[in-house]
């Protein structure tokens, strides 16, 4: 069998190197700071400074401060802007026999930072503070403290119209009236936050906290509509330090779970997610090509762990977009292959397998039943072991086993999961299990284009074509009848 060689142009190979880089370029902080620490209250403390977003190792330790003492350290240029959780590990007093805990959440930009640090009252403001002549921490908490109290009346005046029975009332639409007012007081005391502090890492998580609009006529679904409608109107996609902060995601994860709630039946779910990664990435994509790309990126992730393949096809014109900054071009193109590949009526790739120390071929395995299930899961996975358990459950059932023939595939890899997979598999008696050496990138999850877990194929036994991808018991059954 020829070994295939893909000929890679210097076009992808500079567009590669520009995807890696440009991270750290764009808005990179030119120096490293100093954070200083000085400690109050309690005998002495470990310090962790661990970032919110990425790896979540400690970037710089002091190992130990005492009371009344101060540690600096230095903070590098590449992990910064950024928020950071400040762990404490204290002793009370010099006698305490064991280490408490605290946690306060700081930002770390283009300044050197200063603070003052009570574990026992760790987020007290009279214990707990920064230097007078820093900005970051300062700005960012005294907009927050205002944004809680203006949202506090948003919040009941917005949950008083959803639930108002008569929409036509004087008093309804005054209260509309008042609403608007506020939110649109509010929002203009965003944009002057914005404009005030520019250059400020803490302004790019001002515009997270911008209020919706919401036209509040029609039904509730209707008014939910206008609110997702309006979502996206105060977001600056070319701001790439929105990428940096770990407020993003939530952000967006808000987004799609409002869709969540105009689901009306299991059979509408996947169009609305579509929906709504169509709608984002068409907004974003008149952003930067790092924002582009994460906003691509984000709802591929979503749509690969439920499984819903009109999202990922829907994603393809974005990955041919050369504007598009993505970091998983790969997995999105390889995914979208497979989509494209194997469908029903095609032939279900082969493999070899080894079982009791006999070698077998998926293929040419006999079996009188007259379909097969080829199963890709992974012990590491929940939703995985919740599938595999019910599908064997339903195994057992009636004259399923008659039925199919079932082949479950483990793509686990680290030991700890692999000794979970051996302890599951005792218990799943008459299925084929076979542990595929590589995980996600072992010859027969390459063959069936496997990037997440779980993932079923039903094959007919006669002529080894794929007819179904179920993503259910009740698809299953539907496949084999």
């Amino acid at each position: 069998m020829k070994k295939s060689v893909k000929i890679i142009s210097a076009s992808v190979i500079i567009i590669a190197v520009l995807i890696f880089l440009l991270p750290y370029l764009i808005n990179a902080n030119p120096k490293d700071i100093d954070l200083t620490i000085h400690l109050r209250g309690v005998y002495k403390s470990k310090i962790n400074v661990i970032p919110l977003m990425g790896d979540k190792n400690p970037i710089a330790v002091i190992n130990e401060l005492k009371e009344n003492n101060k540690a600096t350290i230095s903070i590098s240029s590449m992990h910064l802007p950024g928020e950071f959780l400040l762990h404490l590990e204290y002793y009370e007093t010099e006698s305490s026999s064991r280490a408490l805990s605290a946690e306060a959440m700081i930002i770390l930009y283009k300044q050197d930072v200063e603070m003052w640090i009570h574990p026992l009252h760790i987020n007290n403001l009279d214990s707990t503070y920064f230097h007078k002549k820093e900005k970051e921490n300062t700005e960012f908490i005294s907009f927050m403290k205002k944004n809680n109290k203006n949202n506090e009346m948003l919040d009941l005046l917005q949950n008083f119209l959803f639930s108002y029975d008569d929409k036509d009332s004087d008093f309804y639409q005054s209260a509309v009236k008042e609403l608007n007012k506020r939110r649109t007081e509010h929002n203009q005391w965003i944009d002057e936050k914005i404009e005030k502090n520019k250059g400020l890492f803490a302004s790019s998580l001002f515009s997270l906290y911008y209020v919706p609009e919401i036209t509040w006529t029609g039904s509730q679904t209707e008014l939910k509509q206008s609110y997702i409608n309006n979502y996206f109107s105060h977001i600056d996609f070319n701001d790439t330090l929105l990428l940096k902060s770990s407020s993003f995601k939530p952000w967006m994860d808000n987004y799609v779970n409002l869709h969540v709630e105009l689901v009306k039946n299991p059979e509408t779910t996947d169009s609305l997610f579509t929906m709504a990664g169509f709608n984002a990435i068409e907004k974003a994509k008149h952003g930067h090509p790092l924002v582009y790309g994460w906003v691509v990126d984000y709802f591929f992730n979503g749509y690969e762990s439920l499984n819903i393949q009109k999202g990922i096809a829907m994603l393809a014109p974005y990955i041919a977009d050369p504007n598009c900054m993505t970091q998983k071009r790969q997995e999105i193109e390889r995914r979208l292959k497979g989509i494209t590949t194997l469908v029903p009526g095609v032939p279900a790739p082969n493999f070899d397998f080894e079982q009791d120390g006999n070698k077998f071929n998926f293929r040419e395995f006999k079996t009188n039943a007259p379909y097969k299930l080829v199963l890709f899961w992974s012990a590491g996975c929940p939703h995985c072991v919740e599938m595999a358990k019910r599908v064997h459950k339903w195994y057992q059932q009636n004259n399923n086993q008659n039925k199919l023939e079932i082949f479950a595939i483990s793509l686990d890899e680290d030991d700890v999961d692999i000794s979970e997979w051996k302890k599951l598999k005792s218990n799943m008696q008459g299925w084929h299990h076979i542990l595929a050496e590589g995980g996600v990138n072992s010859p027969q999850a390459n063959s069936y284009f496997i990037l997440s877990t779980p993932t079923l194929f039903i094959v007919e036994t006669k002529n080894n074509t794929i007819t179904a991808l179920p993503n259910n018991i009740r698809e299953i059954e539907e496949a084999i009848k």
